[in-house]
């Protein structure tokens, strides 16, 4: 039997990585090694999502492995496509005990036990039905949650959602061209668990507490699971601090096109506010509040900034966040040591998981700041400017800094003012608004001066399409791109939720 699923658009984004894994370790937890793999007994019929077709499609799968929080299924016929051992099991089976702990101490908890009774996750391995075909296509889908899994039939019929749902808390990972228990396959599990808490504590529990709801903006929720991947002991991805330092311009950070560059600014942006306050700031974004009311996109992270008294340390709004993370990665660019403009987690210099990092691209003595997506900066230098200017259009903002002996930050510059500097200059401009604007202002200066611009590694005059960037990424780790696909499912969520078709009495399940 086979039903589709639709979707507008079927674009697939890198979201895994394949940065070293750092294991994380309890010393008061010694529950996290697997159980022997057990015999295979009455096989399992699962339900998968081809994306290449967008069809759903039976397969069945045998019980291989167990761990203190997972089971561990493979699809018949998978076997061919990869070696399963007692040992590669039981490393999975420990590595997600951890990354289950973590994840939930960050973000909250999903659904336990949930709607099969079983408080263990399934991880589905299989051959995933992408369009991987190198060298013409060398991305794959490396894994995905789907919350459709959440619900039974009869809340799917109720939401207008013509799909299949396993009725199990689980997770999807390829096995061909996907590596099990490499370091990109287990980089998957922090990245999606964080989608399954985020669906469970932003949609499932208003539903099932209020009969109402809705769900959480894309650009938060990919941007919290970039950053589980570093709560976990995985590290940034840097793939896309590589593409967001080289072109910083290219996406806005509240904004969402399902292009590499999103999950890029995401990461930089949520991993500075993990390096600075920990986990508490971010839990507070996902984790529903003790009103029961759910915040989402701005709302939710100004929620946290005043429930974490951030205004103590001067950031009262999103916008002064978003300031200040500008600033930390301006000043991390000029390799200056002034906190609390810190990354821990993130370098901007050297070669990382062989992508060459040289700081932020900034345009030199250029007086047009240009267009801008919603939350988008461009970072500019200026050489011997005397003193600067910014006449904002569009209601634009520009943030400042005095490269000289000063070091002195201008938070938000006001038109036509003057500002000194010192033999450098160095301004941000941002859109601190919810549309793209196509002129964000411009700046003047009282000297003029030249400096050659830094070198860069991609062109400083357009943006990569998504298929350049993926092309970029895999000539420089010589490997298949992951990528990922739960966007597609929470595209059917906002259509179902958009055209009001729930039934309060039939609510999500209990």
């Amino acid at each position: 039997m086979i039903c589709r699923f639709t979707t507008s658009s079927l674009v697939v984004l890198i979201a895994i990585s394949s940065c070293m894994f750092i294991a994380c370790t309890d010393d008061d937890d010694d529950g996290a090694t697997a159980t022997p793999t057990p015999t295979p007994s009455t096989a399992t019929s699962f339900w998968a999502a081809s994306v290449s077709t967008g069809e759903y499609y039976q397969l069945t799968a045998n019980l291989i492995g167990e761990g203190e929080h997972c089971k561990i299924y493979l699809e018949v016929g998978a076997d061919s496509a990869v070696e399963i051992t007692d040992e590669l099991i039981a490393n999975i089976s420990t590595a997600f005990t951890q990354i289950y702990q973590l994840d939930r101490s960050c973000f909250g908890e999903e659904p336990n036990p949930g709607i099969d009774g079983d408080p263990k996750i399934i991880i589905l391995l299989l051959d995933i039905k992408d369009d991987y075909d190198p060298p013409s296509n060398t991305s794959y889908t490396a894994g995905y949650f789907s919350w459709i899994d959440l619900l039974t039939e009869e809340q799917l019929q109720s939401l207008g959602v013509d799909a299949k749902t396993n009725k199990k808390e689980m997770f999807y990972m390829d096995v061909f061209p996907g590596e099990v228990g490499s370091d990109v396959f287990m980089r998957a599990f922090p990245h999606e668990f964080q989608h399954m808490i985020n669906f469970y504590q932003k949609t499932f529990l208003p539903y099932q507490n209020t009969g109402s709801g809705s769900f959480e903006a894309t650009w938060l929720n990919e941007a919290m699971s970039e950053v589980a991947e570093t709560v976990c002991g995985y590290g940034p991805y840097y793939g896309f601090v590589y593409l967001y330092l080289e072109q910083p311009d290219a996406a806005g950070l509240t904004e969402w096109s399902n292009a590499l560059h999103d999950f890029a600014i995401g990461l930089m942006w949520a991993s500075y506010l993990y390096d600075r306050w920990g986990t508490a700031v971010i839990r507070d974004m996902v984790t529903l509040p003790e009103d029961g009311l759910p915040r989402y996109g701005i709302d939710a992270v100004e929620y946290s900034i005043q429930k974490n008294n951030l205004s103590a340390e001067g950031i009262d709004t999103f916008e002064r966040l978003y300031t200040a993370w500008n600033f930390t990665v301006l000043l991390e660019s000029l390799q200056l040591d002034i906190p609390p403009y810190q990354y821990t987690s993130i370098e901007l210099f050297g070669t990382h998981d062989d992508f060459p990092l040289n700081g932020v691209t900034m345009i030199i003595d250029q007086s047009n700041a240009g267009q801008l997506g919603s939350y988008a900066s461009r970072y500019f230098s200026f050489t011997n400017p005397g003193s600067v200017s910014f006449t904002p259009a569009n209601a634009s903002a520009s943030a400042f800094f005095d490269g000289g002996d000063a070091h002195s930050l201008v938070w938000h510059m006001e038109s036509g003012q003057w500002y000194a500097a010192g033999t450098m200059g160095y301004a941000v401009a941002r859109n601190p608004n919810s549309t793209h604007i196509s002129d964000s202002g411009s700046y003047s200066w009282t000297n003029t001066g030249y400096q050659s611009r830094i070198p860069h590694y991609l062109p400083p005059d357009r943006h990569l399409t998504q298929k350049e960037a993926t092309d970029v990424i895999h000539a420089i780790t010589g490997k298949p791109v992951p990528i990922d696909v739960d966007w597609i499912f929470m595209e059917q969520l906002r259509e179902a939720l958009d055209s009001k078709k729930v039934k309060q009495e039939q609510g999500f399940p209990k």
